[in-house]
């Protein structure tokens, strides 16, 4: 774009503005990649519980052995129906709409040595 012509700047800004204001609009076909400020707080759609649901973890207190006694250690543990409940979600929303996104969805992982040993 540096080395581009002013006319060939000025039909890029004007395309780009005019396919914002025809897809950028509600009930819109073409989805947005991101939820407005707005939107955000008018969540029809449960979304943001579904995100703290999936960032709540489950907490195991239990006593350790130590060399000068016992210890009390706290462990934490991500809820992985929580996190697939998450993913689902996400899925739903680009199934739904007549929109193929260039990139496929992430595909979160948790490790098994995370989910056996926990989080400090």
């Amino acid at each position: 774009m540096e080395t581009a012509s002013e006319h060939t700047k000025t039909i890029i800004k004007t395309a780009a503005e005019e396919a914002n204001q025809r897809y950028r609009q509600p009930l819109t076909c073409i989805p947005k990649i991101y939820p407005s400020q707005g939107e955000w707080g008018d969540d029809d759609l449960g979304l943001k519980q579904t995100i703290m649901q999936a960032l709540e973890l489950d907490e195991v207190s239990g006593s350790n052995a130590a060399d000068v006694g016992f210890t009390v250690q706290n462990k934490y543990f991500i809820k992985n129906d929580r996190v697939k409940e998450l993913t689902d979600e996400f899925q739903h929303y680009t199934s739904s709409a007549n929109y193929t996104p260039y990139h496929p969805l992430p595909k979160w992982g948790i490790s098994s040595t995370l989910m056996r040993d926990g989080m400090d």
